[in-house]
């Protein structure tokens, strides 16, 4: 970058040649009821750290296990320490009146201005910096915005990460290569941002007030500095210009054949009959119209099998093939890997493209609108949440919201509603002054594609629709499609709950009103309505919270219960199951109704005098009404009594406040998509390396509606053997001990073979539980043992980022990554990066949870064995794909150990036993396994 300058010369520029960041340790999240434990603070001058304020603080009532779990600190280190009236006074000195930087600053704000009650609190005049405010804006595509993982995407160390003094000290790092983010952005970008945030009070706002003034100082447009780590802009789409002077063959085996364009120009291509097969197959399923459901062992090359034969029978029936996955790994392979090298191995003009749903994409006039009118439609606490949005929308190719993590979309529902693209409003002639509308384009990508990559979720949600974007005809590939009906059914539930509705009754909000009805006066009816509407927002959102709160009260008993934070209860009668509440739920919605009757009424009112009406008010009830529909139909669904649908509540008890919500989803969806895919457009595959249970597919053909297809279509099930030599590759031990698997001791005895086997293997390890209290218990039981050694532990936590994890576990050759449920798949760890497996139990579902609960209901209903038909072959699958963690290559070697004593002592053990590919050793003593295994390797 031309004119580039040093931080160090642009930090007094912006004010920040002095700062000092803080953190705060506490007894919980409630500034009303817990207590701070611990205070840090660090100075740092010209962006370098040069003093420290740090101390604990007697909190004057019991720390919780689970914070002292968390932080390291016990009451007994607290005990002669000060109070928080002891402390505050020198932290207040050392701080003086220097710019204040945290993580989610508002949590640590909002304690310390709790304890300066009745004092002058000085944080009025400080100005403040939130750390997370500004990864969110300007690093928008990370994958997680927790102080940990932002350290590790700049490479901070951090050590006792959650202690006050090591939170504070990264915070500060932290900041000052965020400060270096928001220097490398354009000026126009800066002051778009400022005219936004300039009338608000918004944590970081002075920021953009300076950079603007250094800007101009230094006659800078372009950026200050360069951003500290480079991040290349993705696309939705990819096009290869073949040379046309191959021709397209009759067969993709042309491709294949000893000298034909694949083996020849693919790097690397080894033949194998498996991949042969498949690549025959599917390219007979394409053609003919079948369907296949094809088991592909790993290491086969499915993706380039399916690929392969999928492009050429698209080519020659003039269609497209679409792509369906479940992992954003899988679909990043696909797209940004196999698709480009296919297309260069074959020399072909090729053209793919990524597709999401129309409101997964930005509206930029939208977008305008809401930045021009942003006094009259957007609430004070909703202006910070904009930033990744502006930054993120300057810098996209796609126009994709998926993209832009730093923007909580489930928490910004009603924002997101104001800028998305909206059938009836986005045109390409409304649109062309934004250079047209993200989703036109991507159309017309899509119209013109040989490939569409798709995930399992938007094809359900596209296969619902009657006016889909998909083309009307295409030939398919749901790859892995063990989770296809699971993820389907995910796409069919509907919520409600007391906050549901609030983004509608919001607008009504006294104060920010005004403006409106000074804008409807002069339009009696419109202005009578429009004051009804607001009398009835009030007592509705009243009405709603009274009853989930009611609800919440009769069910409080069985939830306190409960160890678990989120309960959920099915009910299978909603007139017994909300008898007792005041008000009922019947009285609400009946109410409910009547308001979206006015809405709707109101809304036709506007439009017949739109030219005479701010066009801000019509765009404002245009969201809401989608929102109220919405809304509406799930509140029915989860009341409905002649509904086939299952129906539960859900309960999140946290320190604030307990959320309640009303569920509703089918039981099966097989008929659902034998009646929207497999009947409408035949010609497809299922592929995983995991559908047969008991060498058989009848339990996942039975949930995708395969039964149901081979009434009408050529339905063919085939299994394609990996590569691997697993005899040769791994072992297999089952732990065959007296203990019980539900004994107290058994973590501990899972625990202590563990430390045995590591220690004396040295080899790295990757444990696979079932649950957080199992990654918690282990990681207590080996942290102790292992202290002092070069052995590191990492374990999966609520709220720690997978890949952050597998980041620092890899960093260290001599670790132990101890994960739950998403470790099971979509995890490579090749080589060496795991030679030894250790499962802990056998993953079966929660038999509590309502959907589970329902499908064992329907089983026992029909006579059937719901354990033996549904609970083992679920966990039959699942257990194959942790056991697939271990050999990802034919160099690959390494042992799998697994602790479930079931396994030997029940009938289904054989079962979940018999689904893998070696014979199982029994050991009954950790020394037996060892010997074993050094002979192995």
């Amino acid at each position: 970058m031309s004119n580039e300058h040093t931080l160090k010369d642009l930090l007094p520029l912006l004010e920040l040649d002095d700062f000092i960041s803080f953190d705060l340790e506490t007894t919980g999240l409630n500034p009303d009821k817990d207590k701070i434990t611990e205070i840090a603070a660090c100075r740092f001058i010209n962006g370098e750290f040069t003093e420290e304020f740090t101390t604990l603080i007697n909190p004057g009532i019991p720390i919780p296990k689970n914070i002292t779990a968390l932080t390291g600190i016990t009451n007994k280190m607290v005990e002669d320490a000060p109070s928080i009236n002891d402390a505050l006074p020198d932290f207040m000195k050392f701080i003086g009146s220097t710019p204040l930087v945290a993580q989610n600053i508002n949590f640590d704000y909002n304690f310390i201005n709790k304890n300066l009650q009745g004092s002058n609190s000085p944080f009025s005049e400080i100005p403040l910096y939130d750390t997370l405010s500004l990864a969110r804006g300007f690093i928008y595509f990370y994958n997680s915005f927790s102080l940990g993982s932002l350290c590790d995407y700049y490479g901070i160390k951090i050590e006792n990460a959650h202690r006050a003094s090591a939170d504070a000290l990264c915070t500060g790092k932290l900041f000052v290569y965020l400060l270096q983010e928001a220097l490398s952005k354009p000026l126009t970008l800066i002051q778009r941002i400022e005219n936004l945030f300039s009338n608000s009070e918004v944590y970081n706002s002075k920021l953009f007030t300076n950079i603007i003034k250094a800007s101009v100082r230094l006659n800078s447009i372009d950026g200050l500095m360069s951003s500290p780590v480079e991040h290349n802009i993705s696309d939705n789409t990819f096009e290869f210009t073949g040379s046309s002077n191959i021709a397209i063959p009759e067969s993709p085996k042309e491709w294949f054949a000893e000298g034909g364009a694949v083996s020849v120009n693919w790097s690397g291509y080894e033949k194998r009959s498996s991949q042969t097969e498949l690549i025959n197959d599917t390219y007979e399923a394409f053609t003919e119209g079948q369907i296949l459901a094809a088991e592909a062992g790993t290491g086969l090359g499915k993706s380039l099998a399916y690929l392969a034969s999928g492009f050429l029978a698209a080519k020659q029936k003039q269609t497209a093939l679409v792509v369906s996955t479940y992992t954003k790994n899988l679909q990043n392979q696909l797209f940004t890997g196999d698709i480009p090298k296919l297309s260069k191995a074959i020399d072909q003009n090729l053209s793919a493209v990524i597709y999401k749903g129309r409101y997964n994409y930005i509206c930029r006039t939208r977008l305008e609108r809401l930045l021009a009118n942003h006094n009259h439609l957007m609430k004070p606490h909703e202006y910070e949440n904009l930033l990744p949005l502006m930054v993120w929308e300057w810098e996209t190719k796609s126009g994709d919201i998926n993209e832009c993590n730093g923007f909580q979309l489930n928490r910004q529902k009603r924002i997101w509603s104001l800028v998305r693209s909206e059938r009836g409003y986005c045109s390409s002639k409304r649109c062309r002054k934004y250079d047209g509308c993200f989703l036109g384009k991507v159309r017309v990508k899509v119209d013109g594609a040989d490939i569409i990559i798709i995930n399992h979720s938007l094809f359900a949600n596209e296969l619902m629709r009657d006016n889909s974007c998909l083309p009307s005809d295409f030939i398919y590939v749901i790859d892995e499609a063990h989770h296809f009906a699971t993820v389907t059914r995910d796409q069919l539930v509907t919520q409600i709950g007391s906050k549901s509705f609030d983004d509608v009754f919001n607008i009504f909000n006294k104060g920010k009103d005004n403006w409106k009805k000074n804008a409807l006066k002069k339009f009696p009816e419109i202005f009578k309505l429009y004051n009804s509407l607001t009398t009835d927002s009030k007592i509705i959102q009243k009405e709603i919270q009274a009853f989930f709160n009611s609800y919440y009260d009769n069910k409080r008993d069985e939830i306190n219960r409960s160890d678990y934070h989120i309960n959920k209860l099915l009910y299978r009668n909603s007139q017994e199951e909300f008898i007792d509440t005041e008000p009922t739920p019947w009285e609400v919605l009946t109410e409910l109704n009547r308001f979206a009757k006015d809405i709707q009424k109101f809304n036709a009112l506007l439009q017949e005098n739109k030219e005479d009406i701010p066009g801000s008010i019509s765009i404002e009830f245009t969201a809401i009404d989608s929102i109220l529909k919405e809304g509406l139909e799930s509140f029915s669904a989860a009341l409905d009594i002649q509904s086939e649908l299952v129906q539960w509540s859900s309960f999140i008890q946290s320190d604030y406040q307990n959320l309640t919500t009303l569920n509703s989803a089918p039981l099966k969806v097989s008929s659902f998509i034998n009646d929207n895919l497999l009947s409408k457009y035949p010609g497809g595959v299922f592929c995983s390396a995991t559908l047969m249970v008991n060498d058989d597919f009848r339990y996942f053909s039975e949930k995708v509606g395969l039964d149901l297809a081979v009434i009408n279509h050529h339905v063919k099930e085939k299994i394609y053997h990996s590569p691997f030599h697993y005899n040769d590759q791994v072992k297999l031990f089952v732990f065959k001990g007296s203990i019980n698997v539900n004994d107290p001791l058994f973590m501990n005895e899972i625990g202590s073979q563990i430390e045995r086997i590591f220690t004396s293997l040295k080899r790295r390890m990757l444990v696979l539980c079932t649950s957080f209290k199992q990654t918690l218990a282990i990681k207590q039981y080996l942290e102790p043992k292992l202290k002092g050694s070069d052995y590191k532990v990492f374990a999966q936590a609520p709220g720690l980022s997978r890949n952050v994890l597998v980041k620092s576990y890899l960093e260290h050759s001599h670790s132990i990554l101890i994960g739950t449920s998403s470790f099971w798949e979509g995890v490579d760890f090749p080589g060496d990066k795991v030679e030894i497996l250790y499962i802990v139990k056998t993953p079966f579902d929660n038999p509590f949870d309502p959907l589970i609960q329902a499908q064992i209901e329907d089983y026992k209903q029909r006579g059937d064995d719901a354990f033996l038909q549904y609970q083992v072959p679920e966990a039959a699958m699942r257990f194959r794909q942790g056991f697939g963690r271990l050999i990802r290559n034919m160099n690959d070697t390494g042992i799998c150990i697994v602790g479930d004593t079931r396994l030997y002592k029940r009938g289904y053990g054989q079962t979940i036993l018999g689904s893998l590919p070696v014979d199982p050793i029994p050991y009954y003593t950790v020394d037996s396994l060892l010997l074993e295994s050094q002979k192995f390797f």
